[in-house]
């Protein structure tokens, strides 16, 4: 026996409505409100950006670069197991996108007269070395400039290719700090004040007077000092009038 369509359709929908009537509704389940996750703050670097180390295959050094400027010139920090470069790799240096001159002598011919000012300080001039390959210049006292730029937010650099060029490089070095925590570089460890030795003293020996004159006595005679049109007072070498 064969159901009417229509009839069919309507048991079928009064089935459903009798359904609908007779469920129960879905229990409410509460959902407490997420907590927000605490996000880790990125320090501040400013400017600066944060070379991946390399490590030497041979010695196992750890070099670093910090860096910050424009196109074509750029200030630089390099590091050596987290201490500043020295010796014959410069810690601090600037590059330069041009051959830069220097004196026209042998004595000058890697030198150059540099001014430079740090925020609104005063400016000032100085005589900055220049790299071998001519295409950067360095501060002499390197640990001195780079406690300066941890100190201050702007650094101007006044140099060009020529000597009578006046070019002006503007560096932003805020952020230093965190920049040199962010890459675990810690470049102010060990270093010992001059007036506060770190460590056990060194045992001094104790030199008598006469030990002193003989020993001023022996550096007068190599400096020329004892020689014709000189004299010693106080301690220095003078010219005689």
């Amino acid at each position: 026996m064969k159901l009417n369509p229509k009839f069919a359709a309507g048991v079928f929908l009064s089935i459903i409505l009798l359904a609908g009537c007779n469920s129960s509704p879905p229990p409410t389940v509460q959902v407490e409100n997420a907590k927000p996750v605490p996000q880790e703050q990125k320090p501040d670097i400013g400017a600066w950006d944060i070379q991946k180390p390399e490590i030497s295959p041979i010695d196992g050094t750890k070099t670093q670069m910090l860096s910050t400027g424009t196109t074509g010139s750029s200030l630089v920090l390099c590091f050596e197991n987290g201490k500043l470069c020295g010796g014959s790799n410069a810690g601090v240096f600037v590059t330069s996108p041009c051959w830069v001159e220097g004196g026209e002598d042998e004595f000058t011919h890697h030198k150059r007269r540099v001014r430079l000012r740090f925020d609104e300080d005063k400016f000032l001039l100085e005589t900055w070395g220049i790299s071998d390959d001519h295409r950067g210049i360095f501060p002499f006292s390197q640990q001195t400039f780079f406690s300066s730029l941890k100190r201050h937010k702007v650094l101007a650099v006044e140099f060009g290719c020529a000597r009578y060029d006046s070019d002006v490089v503007t560096f932003y070095i805020d952020g230093l700090q965190a920049a040199l925590e962010s890459a675990g570089l810690k470049p102010d460890r060990g270093l010992v004040s001059p007036d506060k030795p770190k460590g056990k003293a060194m045992p001094q020996t104790t030199q008598t007077p006469a030990d002193r004159e003989e020993e001023a006595r022996s550096w007068r005679t190599q400096t020329g000092c004892e020689s014709a049109g000189f004299s010693w007072d106080n301690g220095a070498c003078h010219a005689q009038k």
